[in-house]
Order: structure tokens, then sequence, then C-alpha cells
């Protein structure tokens, strides 16, 4: 019976949080990137993940849907790129102040990910999310 019930948690966790590293996964954060027009230089300067930062956003971002991104998040001219480990494969992620990441864990599909709307934050809660 507790099999059962370890195995019900188990997948309610993967559907609840699909993206969620296994604790064996290993994050590298990389280099800064910035577009040549960069307006919000200053902004993109403060911007550091760590890697827990990191296994934090992939537990707890969603998926976004057609329309979400344009509706609901900053555009951010710069981010930083990384990449996690999982059971030897490479997967790649690229994360931006304005709450958002790419990445193509868990399957090699490329997927926008997001977390709290920054329509619904200030400046500095936006940066300070991650």
């Amino acid at each position: 019976m507790l099999n059962g019930r370890v195995l019900t948690l188990a997948a309610y966790l993967v559907l609840q949080h699909p993206f969620a590293l296994p604790p064996s996964a290993t994050v590298n954060v990389g280099s800064k990137f910035y577009e040549t027009t960069n307006e919000n230089k200053i902004f993109c300067e403060s911007y550091k993940l760590s890697p827990t930062q990191v296994r934090r956003m992939f537990r707890t971002y969603h998926e976004l849907h057609a329309g979400e991104m344009h509706d609901h998040y900053l555009y951010a001219a710069c981010g930083i790129r990384g990449t996690v480990k999982v059971n030897g494969q490479v997967f790649h992620w690229e994360s931006d102040p304005g709450n958002t990441m790419r990445t193509d864990y868990p399957d090699g599909t490329l997927r926008t990910l997001g977390g709290k709307y920054t329509d619904d934050m200030g400046a500095g809660e936006a940066r300070d999310a991650q």
C-alpha cells in the first residue's frame, strides 16, 4: 500500500511540475548575452543566476501558450545561457530578467517557460523573482 502512495505522489509531482530537474542533474550557469540594441543595459548587468535559482525555475515555471508571452511578460534584450546535464544528456536553457526561459529540456523540443507574470510585478520584483 505504501508503494502505491509513493508512486501516486511521484506521478502527481511530475504532472504538477513537468520540468522539474532530477536531483542528479548538473546545472551549468554560462555567460550573459546582449542584443546589440540593448536599451536596458543597467537592468541586464545586474541579472545573475545561481544553479539553485535555475533549478527553482525549472521546478516552478510553466510552459507558455500562444499570446501569453506578449500579454504578460516584459521583453528583455539580454539574458544568461547555460546547460543542464540529465542522465548523460545535455540540454540547453536561456533565461532573461523578464521572468522567462527557453529550453530544450526534457525531450529536445525548444519551448518557452515563464514564472510569475512580470506585468504583475514592479521592475525590482521581476529582477528578484529569479
